[in-house]
């Protein structure tokens, strides 16, 4: 059972994070061979965190929540909050399979479903309920595949309530050369682009483990 788990950094907890990041990274070894993606989000200059992602298989929902209590990131305060969604991995890789350019930046959109309050404003009838999940998912999938979309999407899947089928929008890791780039391929998906989404969440992002990220322990 694949959960999207999305942390954000307390403010002024720098030293905090870096003092339990070989403990955090410890915790987090044994995980790995069941995880899709994971890494911190990192301010535009890539010089402090802001959070962390991990995509993870993990048995159920009381699985998942132990999963973030026990973090020693989490015990150690330094997470000002975190969310959680049940996930579903369309490209069905990891990011490790991802072949990309090593200079272009990386980025976490979280695309929230549009409320109907917000479908209301905008005098939009677009929903998710026009079409299935399994559809609006289906051609997410086919879109990313598309070779115009190979050298960008790292991951992509819905974002799904605890229930696994209640539509929540779309987590997408990207790489673009630039944070326009990024943009553009999220236009051109097929829930943003049908009006299916709110206001996309974006946060550079980088990919995360002891042997990309020792750059983070020293202090700054």
């Amino acid at each position: 059972m694949l959960f999207f788990v999305y942390a954000r950094d307390a403010a002024g907890a720098g030293a905090k994070r870096r003092a339990l990041l070989p403990p955090h990274w410890d915790f987090m070894t044994p995980h790995i061979p069941a995880m899709v993606a994971r890494g911190p989000t990192v301010t535009e200059a890539n010089d402090a965190v802001t959070g962390s992602l991990h995509i993870v298989d993990l048995r159920d929902c009381a699985a998942a929540a132990r999963f973030v209590a026990d973090d020693p990131l989490m015990r150690g305060g330094v997470f000002a909050d975190v969310r959680t969604w049940r996930f579903a991995n369309l490209l069905d890789r990891t990011m490790w399979a991802f072949s990309g350019e090593a200079n272009h930046p990386r980025f976490l959109v979280i695309a929230p479903a549009r409320s109907a309050d917000d479908s209301a404003a905008r005098g939009a009838d677009a929903s998710v309920a026009d079409a299935s999940v399994e559809d609006v998912t289906r051609r997410q999938a086919a879109w990313a595949r598309e070779p115009a979309q190979a050298s960008h999407v790292i991951v992509i899947g819905p974002l799904l309530g605890d229930d696994g089928t209640s539509w929540q929008g779309t987590a997408l890791l990207l790489e673009a050369p630039d944070a326009a780039a990024a943009e553009a391929v999220l236009r051109s998906e097929p829930a943003t682009a049908s009006g299916l989404h709110g206001e996309a969440e974006w946060h550079r992002w980088r990919f995360g483990g002891a042997e990309n990220l020792r750059d983070l322990v020293a202090p700054r």
